[in-house]
Order: structure tokens, then C-alpha cells, then sequence
């Protein structure tokens, strides 16, 4: 017998991989575990007939003889399947297992015969790859589901690992009849009334530490208000609030606690943090569901291990030119343009007594000049609302500074004095990597 097995809770990446799974192991069963995603037990409800599955409480694993795992190798989120991952473990010389997988590696990975495991934003990706390469045929429904596993383990292409392979295989899936009206379906569920109350909830329990410069939300929630979905609401709560990341505990039944992480930068990764707790996910985007510990205990233990790993952040002092070139405001627009030119800069902090009065830029000097008023002082056209930022500013507040006040440079003050200064061409760059 062979099976594919993904992790419990199967989201609509895991079914996809499934099911596109069946289509190079043919005759394969798909196994599920006993908990879906709201979303992914409706498409299921409309299609079980077109995709029929296993429960993992009917599964005999002493008769699997190949197991393929999708979406997941991590032994610790096999627990739903504990006889077959028992198996696995011991290295049984009868089971032969093949693991797909895109999560990074853990330290309780399985080891498999065969492994296609590489950083792409979805799992169904490296099949749809394997697909195309073998010239098998796939049908509409088909076709959509491959693309809706994509579309929302990327969410909606804008986590930070997807990749250019992800948006290809959509391409290619859309050129074979992927039905976006079915996709948006399914991708865009609106709230249901518990949903609302949870999310509700986790923005009034809402409390922001500041750990390495970045905010960090949490929110630990009382008994009942589990439900279905607390991934979209997490995400909703990271959208509504200015933290970098956002975790978030729900007590459920039996003693368990149901933690959802997101991350909204690069530079924290959740994925990796909610290992330490027996869960996992991408960098953006992670899960764990905790035996044995109250709510409170786990949240704290989350924000302690951030702060012994704390998160580098790219600040302002990173990127800023140091020394900065000044212009006193005695100074001509005729030299001011002949400054300009040698630092080949289109701007500069104007300076009086140690003090920053005001900035002057290349704008200012097309309008002296094109007046012929060249023998005028800096101090006739320079800005004097100076907007300044801290050298240890993380590169988004000077970006978000940039962007609401429609400037292209900030002098930069330590304890109040002119270290630096960073531009418009600084922060792309930090940007863009």
C-alpha cells in the first residue's frame, strides 16, 4: 500500500501537494488527519468525490510499504499519523518514504530514500515543476486547486519566500485552465462571527514589546475563543497594527494551546522560532499547537527566546553616508552648485554653529539659477522644516519619513548631533538588498 501524508490541519498548500502527488505516485492514497482549515474542509465538501481521501484513524500503517510525506518533514507534526511516523523513525527497511517539502530544515527532520525539498514559496510548486518537466496532463480542477495551493501559501505572492518559480508554475497552471472566480473563492472567505470575536479579542489583549528595535505584538486569549481560521485572523490582527511581528495564543481543547505567528519582515523569522515550541511554518507565516502549557507561559517563553536571539534589524546607521558634506547658509547658490557637483550629491544639510537650520537641494538650485540669481545665499532657498532621524532608527522609519513628507534625504543626529545623512538612494538599496 502506498499513502501520502502531509501535516495535520492541512491547508490548501498540503491538499494540493496531495493530490498533485497522486499524480506521479499513482494509485496512492491521500491521508488526512481529523482537522481542516474551514476553507479547506468546504472545497472538500464540494469536491470529495473528485478527490476522495483516507481518514488517519482508519489508516493500518503495518501495511504501507511506501509512505510519500508532502508539505512537511518535520516527525514532531506527524503525530496524527503516530504509528506510520513511528515506523519512519526506526528506519523501518520495509517502508520506503520520499519527503517534498519547502520549510527550512528542523532538528527533528525524517530522513527519506528520496527528498525534493527546496526553499519555494509553496510545496505545490516543486510538483507542478515535476508535472510540466514529465508532460502529464492536468485537468481545470486540477489546475485550480495546484494554483490556489500556491496563491495562498505565498499569500497572494507577497510573503518574503516566494519566488520567481512559484509565479511561473501559476503561470503555467492559469495557461492550463486554473479558474480564478473559484480561486478567489476560496482565498478570499469572508469573516465568520467567532473569527470576528477572536479577532476582537487579540486586539484588545494586544501588548507590544520592544525587542532589538523591533515591536513585537502578543496576545494571549482566554478559554473559547478557539475557532476555525485564527491564521486569517492573525494575519488581519498583523495588518491592523504597526508591529513587525505578531503572536498570538488560543487555548482549545484538552489542554492545548493553538499558536499563530506572523511576521511582516524578513529579518524575523517565526518559522524558525516556533520550533522551540514544537511547531513551524515559514519566516512570514507559522504554527505550533502546544501540550502541557498554559497560554501565558508559552507567550512568555516565545518573547525570551526572541530576546536571546534578537533581531537584526537594519537601521539607519547601517546605510548613512558618514561624514556628511554641509553648506553654511552664507553660501552662494554659484558654490553651492559647484559643491554639488564635486560630491556628486543632489542635496545638503545647511549648518550654522554645530546646528542643522535647514536642507537645500538641487531643486532650489534650478530655481536661483534659472532666475540668475546665483549670487544669492543658500539661506534665501533652503527648507528650514528639517525632518532629522536617529542613527539607530530602524531603515522603515526612515522610509516611512521619506514617504509621508516627500523628501529625499535625512540628516542624521546622534544625542543631537550631525553624524550622517541618508537618502532616497540609501533606503532602495537597503530596500532591494
Amino acid at each position: 500500500m502506498e499513502v501520502i501524508v502531509t501535516h495535520n490541519s492541512a491547508d490548501f498548500d498540503a491538499l494540493a501537494s496531495a493530490v498533485a502527488a497522486q499524480k506521479l505516485y499513482p494509485g496512492a492514497s491521500i491521508v488526512l488527519g481529523t482537522s481542516l482549515g474551514r476553507d479547506v474542509r468546504g472545497y472538500l465538501a464540494l469536491h470529495r468525490d473528485r478527490y476522495p481521501t483516507v481518514e488517519a484513524s482508519t489508516l493500518d500503517a503495518r501495511v504501507v510499504r511506501r509512505a510519500i510525506i508532502v508539505d512537511v518533514r518535520r516527525a514532531s507534526r506527524l503525530a496524527h499519523v503516530a504509528e506510520l511516523r513511528d515506523r519512519i523513525l526506526a528506519r523501518d527497511s520495509a517502508l520506503e518514504v520520499h519527503v517534498w517539502d519547502h520549510h527550512g530544515a528542523a532538528h527533528d527532520d525524517i530522513c527519506a530514500a528520496v527528498e525534493h525539498c527546496e526553499p519555494v514559496g509553496s510545496a505545490t510548486t516543486l510538483f507542478v515543476e515535476h508535472i510540466q518537466h514529465l508532460a502529464l496532463t492536468v485537468d481545470v480542477m486540477e489546475a485550480t486547486l495546484f494554483a490556489l495551493g500556491i496563491h495562498v501559501d505565498t499569500g497572494s505572492f507577497r510573503y518574503a519566500g516566494t519566488t520567481a518559480r512559484d509565479a511561473s508554475a501559476f503561470a503555467w497552471l492559469l495557461d492550463h485552465g486554473a479558474r480564478l472566480s473559484v480561486i478567489n473563492r476560496y482565498a478570499g472567505l469572508p469573516f465568520t462571527g467567532s473569527q470576528l470575536r477572536a479577532l476582537s479579542a487579540v486586539l484588545a489583549a494586544l501588548r507590544i514589546e520592544h525587542i532589538g528595535g523591533a515591536r513585537i505584538g502578543a496576545a494571549t486569549l482566554p478559554d473559547g475563543l478557539a475557532t476555525d481560521g485564527l491564521g486569517e485572523v492573525a494575519s488581519q490582527a498583523l495588518a491592523l497594527e504597526d508591529v513587525h511581528a505578531l503572536f498570538t495564543c488560543f487555548p482549545v481543547r484538552d489542554g492545548k494551546v493553538q499558536v499563530v505567528a506572523r511576521s511582516r519582515v524578513s529579518w524575523i523569522d517565526v518559522g524558525t522560532l516556533l520550533q522551540h515550541v514544537g511547531g513551524g511554518g515559514h519566516a512570514t507565516a507559522a504554527a505550533a499547537t502546544v501540550r502541557g502549557r498554559d497560554a501565558l507561559t508559552i507567550t512568555e517563553e516565545l518573547l525570551a527566546t526572541l530576546r536571546a536571539r534578537s533581531p537584526r534589524a537594519a537601521r539607519v546607521r547601517d546605510v548613512m553616508v558618514s561624514p556628511v558634506h554641509t553648506v553654511s547658509p552664507d553660501t552662494s547658490m554659484t558654490q553651492l552648485e559647484a559643491s554639488l557637483t564635486r560630491w556628486q550629491h543632489t542635496g545638503a544639510p545647511v549648518v550654522d554653529a554645530g546646528k542643522v537650520i535647514g536642507i537645500v537641494s538641487r531643486r532650489d538650485l534650478v530655481r536661483a539659477l534659472t532666475s540668475n540669481r546665483g549670487s544669492d545665499r543658500v539661506s534665501h532657498y533652503m527648507s528650514r522644516s528639517v525632518r532629522t532621524i536617529d542613527e539607530d532608527a530602524l531603515i522603515e522609519d526612515a522610509l516611512a519619513s521619506m514617504a509621508s513628507f516627500d523628501i529625499g534625504r535625512l540628516p542624521v543626529l546622534r544625542a543631537g548631533r550631525l553624524v550622517g545623512i541618508i537618502t532616497r538612494t540609501d533606503v532602495l538599496a537597503a530596500l532591494y538588498s
